[in-house]
């Protein structure tokens, strides 16, 4: 894990509650069918009946409040949107508080007043906020209606998202000659601070809690693959993927992309209990307050708890998707298993990565030792010789990496067999989990780890070719090293008014990996998080006009490097960054972060001139990113093909790079420069899940000239370059 240590508060009293078999996290059901079909997203609990069961703001947030459907009269759901991210290398986008008691928060119309010990913080905090607004300038204070915060149901339709609300921009209307706010936007939600009362769950009766990733603040309206926030699911009394659909094969994958959004969900038992290996989890247990490390997190806090012994595996693979989503990580043809694990090297067995059909891997079992944590092996299947097999362990406590919880593909190679056949299995890799001794048995303490692994070869339908018969048959390409990195080509930001009108930047914060190759040599893995950034710069012609322009960045979050190659220092803060705090710039053009820069290198593609870029570092290290640049209008035929194909069916599309160099050989200027070019085209699934290459109708052409730095003619025409600081300092004779 990361070097930061997580911090949370208990989300209640311990002492209160608990929680039975049907309300845990993950598949549910009575038996396999139900279970393949029927998962919880939300960790039901129960209160006891003549306790006060406290709720607690788990790290300090922004706090929106609904009605529970069916309980509107007496409960509320609370979303709390972290601003300080409690977790390190996990960024959470909501934490769901369902079952809170409406009465503790609401009188009638208004907020509740405040009385002394009576009322939460949060509701204490809000009114003095409130009353400072009005005092401060001298004015009346009015009535504390609960719409200011957000809390007005008969304006807020059921289908409105929730990044609406959080991301609002407010409306007008002209009524009367007088401006009018929108009402369904005319309220500003509340901060409530880490560890802060929120109010009370319903005593002896049933509340829930969600844990729900966070992989960027944008939207992406043309795909409706992905899980829907919206005030239907924060108004729910229990949040769930469900599936009635008839066994019709050409709904096969589309189930299967459904049953992907489980993924961005974390059974917030397991979140606790992963504070256990060097986290603190703060708890108010009565009117005390105690910080619990190690097995104190397990005994006093999740004790009571059905899933408190659950530990989850969520492993991704190409194109972002779970492990084996293409099929292409089976054994073999015959064999559909896609993976050993064993809880001893010497005693492991084949078996498949999901849990009643889900792509999640749950692991409860007891084992007998005096250790104090749990160990599973497990081995992944692998081309052999793949010199692209990549492994990252983004949370997850792995024993035996190579390096900053990474392993390259000399690592993960097993040796050949006797008569020289290759592995097809990686090397056993162990993963530990806290554990605790029960009944003579040692049980894990419920966490979850976070793997991302690249090792077998997928292939795409790049278009279609006769035979000798005329019949035409499907052509199929091996993609390039990072051809499925960048995404999110018809993505919008949540936030629209920014300084300048022709800059937004979008962050997807779902780590992906990317290997690096320098002058054919390879320096290392970067697990990259990817952003977007549309802005315009000045042409420097005298008629002052805007080249606008589509930058696709790779920036890495962590490293594995090869020890003898200095590189930038890599930020782990990163992945618990806003995606949203980037875009709001006063320039109208994107300026490239210290230490890099670009250099301008002219060269001839045939007759043409063309301005090549090299991204550079100031302090001479090898750029840890990769960028890709293109016009706003070369942008706008890929948008195109996207929404076509979109409508078509296709799904999960990614910017790919054709070669027009064959055999890995690249282009040689007659002087003597080498560079690369590509014909730039998308990516996606189709609806029975092959991959399929679209291109538009006019050739979107890409060059490169250090494996770092791709721009087409039209975009590297008119960058400007940045001198360093030694350069300066020659050209000026500054000594």
């Amino acid at each position: 894990m990361n070097n930061a240590k997580p911090i949370s508060y208990f989300f209640a009293d311990p002492n209160t509650f608990g929680q039975d078999a049907w309300a845990a996290f993950g598949p549910r059901g009575d038996n396999a069918e139900q279970r393949e079909n029927q998962f919880s997203l939300t960790s039901m609990f129960s209160s006891w009946s003549g306790k006060v069961t406290n709720a607690y703001a788990i790290c300090k947030g922004v706090v929106f409040i609904q009605p529970q459907t069916d309980s509107e009269l007496s409960k509320v759901n609370v979303i709390l949107r972290p601003i300080d991210q409690p977790f390190p290398g996990v960024k959470i986008k909501y934490f769901v508080y369902r079952g809170l008691r409406k009465e503790d928060f609401f009188n009638g119309e208004k907020v509740l007043a405040s009385s002394s010990n009576q009322t939460s913080d949060f509701i204490n905090k809000i009114n003095i906020n409130f009353a400072n607004f009005y005092t401060s300038r001298g004015q009346t204070v009015p009535d504390f209606l609960a719409r200011y915060i957000g809390f007005d149901p008969v304006n807020q339709p059921a289908s409105m998202l929730l990044d609406d609300f959080f991301f609002k921009q407010a409306t007008y209307t002209q009524e009367g000659g007088i401006e009018v706010e929108d009402p369904s936007k005319s309220f500003e939600l509340p901060i409530v601070h880490a560890g802060a009362s929120l109010g009370r769950f319903l005593s002896g009766d049933n509340f829930g809690m969600d844990v729900v990733l966070d992989y960027g603040d944008y939207r992406e309206p043309n795909d409706d693959t992905k899980f829907v926030f919206d005030l239907n699911y924060m108004r729910a009394w229990r949040a769930e993927k469900t599936f009635w659909w008839p066994n019709d094969p050409d709904l096969a994958h589309k189930k299967k992309q459904h049953k992907e959004q489980v993924l961005q969900f974390l059974d917030i038992l397991a979140y606790y209990g992963a504070h256990a290996a060097d986290g603190i989890v703060k708890a108010k247990i009565g009117s005390e307050l105690f910080n619990k490390t190690g097995t104190q997190i397990y005994t006093d806090l999740l004790g009571t708890s059905y899933g408190k012994n659950r530990w989850y595996f969520y492993i991704q693979s190409d194109r972002t998707r779970s492990y084996n989503f293409y099929g292409n990580y089976t054994v073999d043809e015959t064999n559909p298993n896609t993976i050993r694990k064993g809880y001893a090297e010497n005693a492991m067995w084949e078996d498949k990565y999901i849990t009643d059909g889900w792509p999640i891997m749950i692991d409860e079992a007891v084992q007998s030792h005096s250790e104090t944590s749990n160990s599973l092996f497990l081995q992944f299947t692998k081309t052999p010789n793949n010199p692209s097999a990549m492994f990252y362990a983004q949370i997850g406590d792995v024993v035996n990496v190579q390096h900053n919880n990474f392993c390259d593909a000399d690592y993960l190679s097993l040796p050949d067999a006797e008569d020289g056949t290759a592995s097809q299995w990686t090397k056993s890799l162990q993963f530990t989990v806290p554990s605790i001794a029960e009944d003579a048995m040692q049980k894990n303490i419920g966490s979850f780890a976070i793997i991302l692994y690249q090792g077998r070869d997928y292939v795409f339908q790049s278009g279609m070719e006769p035979n000798v018969d005329n019949v035409y048959y499907p052509i199929y390409r091996l993609p390039n090293y990072f051809d499925e990195v960048f995404d999110g080509l018809d993505a919008e930001p949540m936030l629209k008014d920014h300084p300048t009108p022709n800059y937004f930047a979008i962050s997807n914060s779902k780590i992906r990996l990317i290997s690096h190759y320098y002058n054919q040599t390879f320096y290392g893995i970067s697990a990259v998080q990817t952003a977007r950034v549309n802005d315009a710069i000045v042409v420097d012609d005298g008629t002052s006009f805007l080249q606008k322009r589509v930058t696709f960045i790779a920036e890495s979050v962590d490293t594995l490097n090869d020890p003898l190659v200095v590189s930038d220092r890599v930020n782990l803060g990163a992945l618990s960054t806003s995606s949203v705090t980037s875009s709001n710039v006063v320039s109208s053009t994107y300026q490239l972060p210290a230490p890099f820069y670009y250099q301008r290198q002219p060269f001839r593609d045939g007759e043409k001139s063309i301005i090549g870029l090299r991204l550079k570092t100031t302090n001479g290290s090898i750029p840890d990113r990769i960028m890709l640049g293109i016009t706003e209008l070369e942008n706008n035929r890929l948008r195109l093909l996207t929404t076509i194909e979109v409508n078509n069916g296709v799904r999960n599309t990614r910017l790919f790079l054709i070669d027009l160099f064959e055999d890995g050989k690249e282009f040689v200027t007659p002087d003597g420069l080498y560079y690369q070019k590509y014909r730039l085209g998308i990516v996606g699934e189709e609806w029975n899940g092959n991959l399929k290459l679209f291109l538009p109708e006019q050739d979107v052409i890409v060059y490169g000239l250090d494996r770092f730095c791709y721009f087409t003619e039209e975009y590297s025409k008119y960058v400007k370059e940045k001198k360093t600081m030694e350069e300066y300092l020659v050209v000026n004779k500054v000594y």
